[in-house]
């Protein structure tokens, strides 16, 4: 680490300075993606489109699988003992591309059963793209520094990128699958920059390295929150592979576009609560009065938060999807809204969830974590299944719904059950 890095607990204003990067970036991205979504929804079909959000969908499952949970250990274990810094991030650099290659081996697999010409070549040239995003592991760099306008910077830029390319390609009439290079381009890209920047600004080594006794004594830990970050990803994206074999391409259209609306909020409060790691961390180990008074803190804001979502996805969800989409996607069986208004519930509760799950894991509780989201999963998915026949693609929402109140109601449940026994032990 660089030696005017400080413990992030030492520095309050340093997590909120973080939190406050993340919110500029996200609401800048998030305004550059409504822009290209609204380019790609009006200028391609709904089944072009709909191909689009499962690309889309691949590569951010994808880097769930690529981090399974190596990222926030990382973060908690350097912050303790920064000198471990450029060994842990190139062995974990190596296991990134290990990881990579059997992800891309399984999305090639799935491409080929899917058998549908054009966009079967389009997505195994995704899958070869899958090894080259290990560089996104010095991303840990910059968060343990609480350092995050850098990676602010890029992001920003990349997504910048992604919508010139969008209007440029509908503007020339480029094929629809073809689209799936543009997600290439940007998820490839930034990674590569930001690694860059961090071996130029602290010192990193940025090759990848073959994991060895470092990285592999905390793969315990690692593994609960492997589990854990598999089952939120797949609980989050779950639902468009549920809509696209319960329903037809039209609906996945409809879907796709509602969810390119909501998932960016639900990703940003994620986001958010990032910084509060390595300092929630330091605060259960000094001083539990104080952890239990910021975790209360964060609870009220995320619950006032989450209410306000409720209120602006109920009411202006139709509206948004017109304005958007030209009034496409909002016919019965496949309304856009209905969807955007069942996400809004959705959004509440990870508001709630989000910084609970994080203190959960700050508290040592990533094994408890872990069976919280896989109940959540199967509590989604069976929601899921038994709405979209009655609802359409807003019944993949109404499970997702059930499936974050679960974790979050959990999550809170089991932080305080954390704070009773740690008084009790003191």
């Amino acid at each position: 680490m660089t030696p005017t890095a400080t413990p992030p607990d030492a520095d309050g204003f340093a997590v909120v300075k973080s939190s406050v990067w993340v919110l500029l970036r996200e609401v800048w991205r998030f305004s550059l993606a409504i822009a290209a979504t609204a380019i790609l929804g009006k200028g391609l079909s709904e089944a072009a489109f709909g191909f689009l959000t499962l690309v889309a969908t691949l590569y951010a499952f994808g880097q769930v699988v690529l981090d399974h949970g190596v990222g926030t250990i990382l973060t908690r274990d350097i912050a303790r003992r920064p000198e471990d810094e450029a060994t842990l991030l190139a062995e974990a650099a190596g296991w990134r591309v290990i990881v990579g290659i059997g992800l891309a081996a399984v999305i090639a697999v799935f491409a080929v059963v899917r058998r549908d010409g054009v966009e079967t070549g389009w997505l195994i040239a995704v899958a070869a793209v899958v090894p080259l995003l290990y560089p996104s592991i010095f991303g840990v760099a910059f968060l343990v520094r609480q350092d995050l306008g850098p990676v602010s910077l890029v992001s920003s830029v990349t997504q910048a990128g992604f919508l010139l390319m969008a209007w440029a390609g509908v503007a020339l009439g480029i094929p629809g699958p073809a689209f799936a290079g543009l997600h290439m381009v940007r998820e490839t890209a930034g990674p590569w920059i930001l690694a860059r920047v961090a071996a130029s600004k602290y010192g990193l080594p940025i090759a990848p390295r073959r994991p060895g006794p470092m990285l592999f004594a905390r793969f315990p830990a690692v593994g609960a929150q492997a589990v854990t970050s598999l089952a939120v990803a797949a609980s989050t994206h779950v639902g468009v592979l549920l809509v696209e074999a319960r329903c037809e391409a039209a609906a996945l259209g409809a879907y796709g576009a509602a969810v390119r609306l909501t998932t960016p909020f639900t990703l940003l409060v994620a986001a958010m609560t990032q910084p509060l790691l390595p300092a929630f961390a330091s605060l259960w180990t000094r001083d539990g009065s104080a952890f239990r008074r910021r975790f209360l803190v964060v609870l009220v804001v995320g619950v006032g938060v989450g209410l306000a979502g409720i209120l602006v996805t109920g009411f202006a969800g139709a509206s948004v999807v017109a304005v958007l989409y030209g009034g496409k996607y909002l016919a019965e069986g496949g309304n856009a809204a209905h969807v955007i208004a069942w996400s809004g519930g959705a959004f509440c509760a990870v508001c709630l969830g989000a910084p609970a799950t994080t203190a959960l894991v700050a508290a040592g509780g990533e094994r408890q974590l872990r069976n919280l989201v896989l109940l959540a999963l199967l509590v989604n998915i069976a929601v899921a299944l038994v709405a979209i026949p009655r609802l359409g693609p807003a019944g993949a929402a109404v499970g997702l719904l059930a499936g974050e109140s679960v974790t979050a109601i959990g999550a809170v449940a089991l932080v305080g059950m954390a704070l009773v026994r740690r008084r009790g032990a003191v």
